[in-house]
């Protein structure tokens, strides 16, 4: 279940929360204190949170809810916004600004369909978990952040170099050294061809000369992958490289 907080005037935040209540767990702030102090322990998906809210200067919250990662998406409202605050809320990545007043059941609609909204990134990355999870990748092992990092950054460009390009990416983006790179996605690869379902990696590595499943290399893997991704991409009119 989605959850919403709610950090903003009492009338409001409780109209907003009875048209919520049901398809998401909501809970009500009443000043920027006790917003810290709920962050501790509650992690919501949506933060909506009033500029004017007493307590703590809003900006110096949200940095604060910034850099420890206590919130996915913020949603900004106000009665009044100025140029140096619409500034600052574009530097925070705040996904949504809403000028008050604003009537409950809209801004309802909004938070709900931003709580749901994924970003281009994240319907790759939810992509490639549901390939990976179908060949029975552990998703749950350090290997496979290795993994689904270089699928999602071989798919942005499958002419680039294994060695001298995309392990080098990885191990920046994911630590490590590119020996490290090569070997955690070569043994994540092996592990999940042995103990995977032998008709889905025929689905999408064919069979080899002995009848079974063909265990790819590396490169053939991250080709096949990026080609699933690419071609999703097109079928959405979405995707700017494609593997010739």
């Amino acid at each position: 279940m989605k959850r919403i907080l709610l950090a903003m005037g009492q009338t409001q935040a409780e109209s907003i929360a009875e048209r919520l209540e049901g398809p998401f767990d909501v809970l009500i702030c009443r000043d920027a204190f006790e917003i810290v102090e709920v962050l501790e322990g509650y992690h919501p998906d949506v933060m909506v949170m009033d500029l004017m809210l007493p307590g703590m200067d809003s900006c110096s919250v949200l940095q604060i809810i910034r850099d420890v990662g206590a919130c996915a998406r913020i949603v900004a409202v106000s009665t009044y916004i100025g140029a140096y605050t619409a500034e600052m809320l574009e530097r925070l990545n705040v996904c949504h600004l809403s000028k008050l007043p604003c009537d409950s059941s809209y801004l309802a609609g909004r938070i709900a369909d931003i709580a749901y909204w994924e970003t281009e990134e994240e319907k790759i990355s939810h992509k490639i978990r549901n390939i990976l999870t179908a060949l029975s990748f552990k998703i749950n092992i350090e290997s496979y952040r290795f993994t689904e990092c270089a699928i999602a950054l071989f798919a942005q460009d499958p002419t680039q170099a294994l060695t001298s390009q995309l392990y080098p990416a990885v191990a920046r983006l994911c630590g490590g050294t590119v020996t490290q790179v090569e070997r955690a996605i070569r043994i994540s690869i092996e592990s999940a061809w042995k103990n995977g379902n032998e008709k889905v990696w025929r689905l999408y590595f064919g069979t080899g000369r002995n009848g079974k499943a063909s265990k790819p290399s590396n490169g053939d893997f991250l080709a096949r992958m990026a080609l699933c991704l690419n071609d999703t991409k097109e079928e959405k009119g979405e995707f700017r490289k494609k593997i010739v």
